[in-house]
């Protein structure tokens, strides 16, 4: 993920810290850095590496809070501002959301009397810092919000959707929708989409249809933010071969405890530059939201892990520095409550204990100049599999090898009725891109070969 310096400090107290700074403690902090780039006007553009289970870093925010933790320095949320509203959105839009598995949770607020145009200068040196096209004032603030939060949206034009509404449901079947990206395609009834009243208006969680697209002769925009189920995502995704910051996100898992602060930074933003008044009220339909989620360390069992004592003070400062809230619970439990952007990375103690080795830093760890090893018997289940094997070989089987993968033709003669075949990456696979519905693909090709 791309990330420029200046706005990275721009959420720092002192917002003072150097490339190289920046790249030490990001890649303590597990997010190492490959590569820096001179921009001009002195800002520094640093791809980080983001491992899949730490979505909450693939923002600006999520990675000066890492920052933050580990150099001492004061994590500066941005104010949004007062917004007065008026009228009620009710009356401008209706929404469903017809499936909540696949849509934890879809919100959505409206704007009239915009003025869509160009946008101001800091704006276009942000995006343009990390290589995004400015494209007008309410498009440009999604894209903002995407990298300053972590929490893609989207806006549509209100006057392009049929029945004033916005429906959360699954395509029919060769339904068609037209993306941003210019190109047609042909949905099938596996796809989320967010629909008006009549048609699909853009492919849930991937990208927008150019159908809504806000442009200047918008004046209503609807603005909308949402989490959406990451395999439902990430399905649709490689089937249609369409890869955006938005979806990439979204595959990763996104809290809906996370749409507000985001939206409400965001809606600031809408009303500030394009000078539309904000309905009252939040459309909102989906699941509940999740309950806090609570876990107990105990300082014994990280001594035990780390092997080298950790004062539960010093413990409870780590944690919080993370945004971790921690209570004394007994004379050895800490009760932790964690945040909402990290609830799918830190389920269990053990991953509390690691955080607190990553913020202490790995090489306070000390590491043994021997390590001692047990060698254990083979495990029964081993032992019986290689027994089979020597009886079934000495009454004249053969054993093979084979892959989990197939020419389609071939498959397709195995392919039970109502089935249909499961295609992996063919860059990888170009002969045989589907994989096996049943051995004997593999084991025809043996006898053939042999």
């Amino acid at each position: 993920m791309d990330i420029s310096l200046q706005w990275l400090n721009a959420y720092l107290e002192p917002g003072n810290v150097s490339a190289q700074e920046a790249d030490d403690l990001l890649t303590q902090a597990g997010l190492p850095i490959e590569e820096h780039t001179l921009l001009d006007g002195g800002d520094v553009l640093m791809d980080v590496e983001v491992t899949s289970n730490r979505p909450d870093c693939l923002s600006h925010l999520g990675c000066a809070r890492e920052v933050a933790a580990l150099s001492g320095r004061a994590l500066k949320y941005p104010e949004p501002g007062t917004v007065e509203a008026s009228g009620t959105v009710g009356d401008l839009l209706t929404l469903e959301n017809r499936e909540p598995e696949g849509c934890p949770m879809f919100t959505a607020r409206v704007l009239t009397g915009c003025t869509v145009g160009p946008s101001p200068k800091w704006l276009v040196e942000r995006l343009e810092a990390i290589g995004q096209r400015s494209i007008n004032n309410a498009v440009d603030v999604t894209n903002f919000i995407t990298h300053e939060f972590g929490n893609p949206c989207h806006v549509f034009d209100r006057s392009k959707l049929a029945g004033n509404a916005l429906v959360v449901r699954y395509a029919e079947d060769g339904e068609k929708l037209t993306t941003l990206d210019g190109k047609d395609r042909v949905l099938k009834s596996t796809d989320l989409v967010v629909a008006d009243g009549e048609r699909a208006q853009s492919l849930a969680g991937v990208i927008g249809g150019a159908d809504s697209e806000v442009s200047e002769s918008t004046a209503d925009i609807v603005f909308e933010i949402a989490t959406w189920d990451p395999v439902t995502v990430r399905t649709q995704a490689r089937r249609l071969a369409i890869n955006t910051d938005a979806g990439f996100r979204f595959q990763r898992g996104i809290d809906a405890r996370t749409i507000a602060d985001a939206a409400e930074r965001a809606v600031a933003l809408l009303v500030e530059l394009t000078g539309g008044t904000l309905a009252g009220g939040v459309l909102s339909e989906g699941k509940p939201l999740p309950e806090p989620q609570f876990i107990t360390i105990r300082p014994s069992r990280v001594e035990q892990i780390l092997g080298i004592s950790v004062p539960a003070g010093d413990i409870i400062a780590m944690l919080r520095a993370v945004e971790i809230g921690v209570e004394q619970a007994g004379e050895d439990e800490l009760k932790c409550e964690i945040p909402p952007h990290r609830s799918r990375d830190l389920p269990r103690e053990i991953d509390l204990i690691e955080e607190v080795a990553r913020i202490k830093g790995y090489d306070a760890i000390p590491t043994d100049a021997k390590l001692s090893v047990a060698v254990s018997p083979p495990q029964a289940d081993r032992l019986a599999v290689r027994e089979l094997g020597r009886v079934l070989t000495g009454l004249g089987f053969d054993e093979t090898v084979t892959f989990s993968f197939a020419n389609p033709k071939k498959a397709a003669l195995f392919l039970g009725d109502g089935l249909e075949l499961a295609a992996v990456d063919e860059a990888r696979r170009p002969e045989e891109p589907t994989l096996r519905p049943s051995p004997l693909t593999g084991l025809l090709g043996c006898r053939h070969a042999n």
